[in-house]
């Protein structure tokens, strides 16, 4: 557990970042007065997402039928197949609330929904990179 605390701790300052940011853009409405401003929001979003889905699987849980043993390929597809469910959710939460523009609404969709899955595989690469060894070891059930 403690291995895996760096990737709480980056979550976390983004989570701090994003909010800051937030704030700051409704304040100013930088929202309405930017309207791209959504987009680097979406990829903090997905690294946001990505790696809280990663720390809560928090590489023990992951049964090994999911992972290839070279690789760790299964472990990969549940972590940005589950960002990219709570992104699609986040969608679908944002056209119920009456946020999205109905002109451009698909082309605004694939563009966020391409930026979560950027932010997460940034947010991946990261996370694997640094707990390469622990995810193989303990999806493989080798000791670490």
């Amino acid at each position: 557990m403690k291995r895996d605390h760096p990737v709480l701790v980056f979550a976390a300052f983004i989570a701090v970042l994003v909010a800051s940011l937030h704030i700051a853009a409704s304040a100013f409405y930088w929202y309405w007065t930017m309207p791209w401003l959504d987009i680097p929001f979406h990829f903090l979003g997905g690294i946001f997402t990505s790696l809280l889905v990663f720390w809560f699987l928090r590489i023990k849980h992951v049964p090994r039928f999911l992972s290839n043993k070279q690789s760790g390929s299964g472990f990969f597809f549940l972590v940005i197949g589950v960002t990219m469910l709570i992104s699609a959710g986040w969608e679908a939460l944002e056209n119920l609330a009456g946020v999205v523009n109905e002109t451009d609404y698909i082309f605004d969709t694939s563009i966020d929904l391409a930026m979560d899955l950027l932010g997460a595989l940034s947010a991946y690469y990261f996370a694997f990179s640094r707990f390469k060894d622990t995810i193989l070891a303990n999806v493989l059930g080798a000791e670490k």
